[in-house]
C-alpha cells in the first residue's frame, strides 16, 4: 500500500506540472526554469527602471519564439 501511495503522489506532483506548463504557454512554451529566469531578468530591469522600451523588446522577442 505504502508504494502504491508513493506511486499516486508522483502522479499528482506531474498533473501539477502539466498545469503549471498549460498556465506558461501563453508566453512561452518552455520549461518553468526559463519562466524563472525571464522573470528574474525583468524584476532586474524594474529595479534599475529600465525605460518602457526595452520592457516592450524583450515581450516582441518572446512572442516571436
Amino acid at each position: 500500500d505504502e508504494g502504491d501511495d508513493g506511486q499516486e503522489g508522483n502522479g499528482d506532483d506531474d498533473d501539477d506540472d502539466d498545469d503549471d506548463d498549460e498556465d506558461n504557454d501563453g508566453e512561452e512554451c518552455n520549461d518553468n526554469d526559463a519562466d524563472q529566469e525571464l522573470l528574474e531578468m525583468m524584476t532586474r530591469m524594474m529595479k534599475r527602471k529600465v525605460g518602457m522600451m526595452n520592457m516592450n523588446m524583450m515581450m516582441m522577442n518572446l512572442m516571436k519564439k
